[in-house]
């Protein structure tokens, strides 16, 4: 399997969630300065080709998370979901990650696409 890599012009962005008990049964979805870019279900990764440029990424279900990150071209980036029960939802939690943490985490991760 070859790796992604940011398409010309763009950066990379991979966001995961590793396979966790509690929260399991929790997706959300992931939107970039307010559009919808993919979902992050347990134990499943999408990847983003952005533009280089300043992005507020954001987890939502019921509570939200945001999380800004300056993208540069030709550069890739891991954020981990995660999700953390409170007492009525469950709240998303984004975490940029550096690539050996991230390289690591997907290996064994479903790989999901956004879906029309």
């Amino acid at each position: 399997m070859q790796a992604d890599r940011p398409q010309a012009g763009k950066g990379l962005v991979i966001f995961y969630r590793e396979r966790h008990f509690v929260g399991g049964a929790v997706s959300y979805k992931v939107l970039d300065n307010g559009t919808r870019i993919g979902g992050l279900p347990n134990g499943a990764y999408f990847v983003y080709q952005a533009k280089p440029g300043v992005h507020t990424f954001t987890a939502a279900t019921e509570a939200t998370d945001e999380k800004p990150l300056t993208v540069e071209a030709g550069k890739t980036y891991y954020i981990r979901g995660e999700v953390q029960m409170g007492v009525l939802v469950g709240r998303p939690h984004l975490i940029i990650v550096d690539s050996q943490e991230g390289v690591s985490a997907i290996k064994d991760l479903h790989r999901v696409k956004m879906k029309p």
